[in-house]
């Protein structure tokens, strides 16, 4: 049987034809409706040449229309590839290109962007718009998009030499470096996927979830993530390949996400950390709505800090806060229920899935109590896209297996599961000692008028590097410096505390939550020290 994405669909198309699949708005598309738009998608892309390893790309928001081009790209076996609509053209230019992209899909809201970028890709032959609830209908379409109604092509299944080695192109934003892709074959993601699943069920007791393949109804998962990241499609294919329904939201408007948890009544809210928590927390407690229905609120691309998990257990008691641990270069890789705590900056917990090992530098296998990094021993990517230095880096060949190792540390428990520590590239080094900016941030973001925190590493003449910070105030308050100053120190060593300390109006994130580390350097890099806390010792 072929693990290719789309054989995967038809096959839960064919079991539950009649079953709603994607809701958006006030629209809804079944399982058949969505296998025949998608049909008809892939003979409108197969005409203009679109087949087995053409370059496609889409740079879409959450829509059905997006989870009808992934499909139908899936159905030609062409390399699909995410471009995220938060980019600005000149780096939607520089992904286009490096990902050799051949045809772009797009909605129409996005046209000043592509048109800027195309004018210096000759390789993309196709720029298609699709009209979307953002923009009127009825305006022209300028001369850098043709527009095309994707879905005139016939109803029917294509006829493709399509099969599990098949490939996607996953591009992640790269929170220290520029987008980065990784060579992932369907075969391998889909049992990636598969098996993280059976996994979260069997472990972590959500049985609830397996409805639809009991006859016991089924779930509605409410996706937040955006498609255009990894991170949303991952969740969005997992519903969909169960039988379940999704249910989009075009962007990311809290007020408006706990009105459809009150009409749409879905199991399941999939978000990504503290960037969509705290603000769903926020408007929640503004305005409270009917959230009985939920029964999971699921985090992930992302981490939770413990207070923002305190506070959804608090406001939800009746869920449970589910974490998974991944990246791209190694798909799901552990899971973990959330629990309160005192301990601010305590850190999330997981058990591992089949597969997965903590291993040092070298690709040993840790012992119990000893830091490692995470890495996958089965159904690995193919390495980075045109990055053969990257790709040696990712995978290796020991004595034992082949891994894949990612970035992620984590420290292995007595009782076999894991604790996070960091990620190794946004970590910082101070005297010869390694200090993981996650810590430090939790504890930040745990104060009571800090909504939002990222910590760097400043040049130091002495230590080689200091911490600094860079962090949100929560609307309506002001930031006491007397008081973080003692509310850090309660909670991390001494040489953890960040020295420096700077306040903006937002932080650079994508909408899929990940931190962008380049553009917090720029931003203080660009600032006079002009800053909340400047700490000489100890309090």
């Amino acid at each position: 049987m072929s693990s290719n994405f789309a054989d995967l669909f038809e096959q839960t198309a064919d079991r539950v034809p009649h079953r709603a699949a994607v809701v958006h708005g006030d629209r809804t598309a079944t399982f058949a409706e969505l296998d025949v738009r998608a049909n008809r998608i892939a003979h409108t892309l197969a005409a203009r040449g679109v087949g087995v390893g053409t370059h496609v790309g889409y740079l879409m928001h959450n829509s059905i229309e997006t989870v009808e081009t992934i499909l139908a790209c899936f159905k030609l076996g062409a390399v699909l590839v995410n471009v995220g609509y938060w980019h600005g053209w000149a780096q939607i230019r520089h992904l286009c290109d490096h990902a050799d992209l051949e045809v772009l899909v797009h909605h129409r809201r996005y046209e000043p962007a592509v048109a800027e970028a195309r004018q210096s890709l000759p390789n993309l032959r196709h720029t298609i718009a699709v009209a979307d609830e953002f923009t009127e209908r009825r305006q022209a379409p300028s001369a850098a998009s043709a527009e095309t109604d994707l879905r005139a092509g016939l109803p029917f299944r294509p006829l493709t030499a399509r099969g599990g080695e098949d490939l996607m192109l996953v591009y992640t934003l790269g929170t220290t470096g520029p987008p980065k892709a990784i060579m992932w074959q369907h075969q391998d993601l889909a049992r990636v996927l598969a098996g993280s699943m059976d996994f979260h069920l069997d472990r972590l007791g959500a049985r609830r979830l397996r409805g639809s393949h009991r006859g016991a109804g089924h779930p509605q998962w409410l996706v937040l993530v955006p498609l255009g990241d990894a991170a949303g499609v991952m969740p969005t294919l997992t519903a969909l390949l169960c039988g379940h329904t999704v249910v989009l939201t075009s962007q990311f408007d809290p007020d408006e996400i706990w009105r459809i948890v009150a009409e749409k009544r879905p199991q399941v809210l999939v978000s990504a950390g503290d960037a969509m928590a705290r603000p769903l927390l926020d408007a929640y407690r503004r305005r409270p709505t009917d959230a009985t229905s939920l029964t999971t609120i699921a985090s992930c691309a992302a981490p939770l800090s413990q207070s923002v998990k305190n506070a959804l257990l608090e406001q939800f008691p009746w869920t449970d806060v589910f974490e998974s641990i991944g990246s791209s270069e190694t798909g799901l890789r552990g899971a973990g229920v959330a629990r309160k705590d005192d301990d601010l900056a305590r850190r999330s917990r997981f058990h591992l899935a089949p597969g997965t090992v903590v291993v040092d530098a070298d690709g040993a296998p840790t012992e119990t109590g000893a830091e490692g990094y995470l890495a996958a021993t089965r159904n690995l990517p193919l390495g980075y896209y045109k990055d053969q230095r990257g790709t040696d880096s990712l995978l290796r060949v020991t004595a034992r297996e082949s891994l894949a190792i990612s970035q992620d540390v984590a420290r292995v428990e007595s009782d076999n599961t894991i604790t996070f520590i960091g990620r190794r590239d946004t970590s910082i080094e101070i005297a010869g000692v390694t200090v993981f900016v996650e810590e430090i941030e939790n504890v930040l973001k745990s104060f009571d008028t800090i909504g939002d925190a990222m910590a760097i590493a400043l040049p130091h003449p002495g230590r080689g590097s200091q911490i600094a910070a860079l962090v949100c105030s929560t609307a309506g308050t002001t930031l006491s410096s007397a008081a973080l100053k003692r509310h850090l120190c309660r909670h991390l060593a001494w040489s953890k505390v960040p020295r420096l300390i700077w306040s903006a109006p937002t932080l650079p994130r994508s909408p899929s939550g990940k931190p962008d580390y380049r553009r917090v350097q720029s931003y203080i890099a660009e600032r006079v020290p002009n800053h909340v806390l400047a700490p000489r010792g100890p309090a």
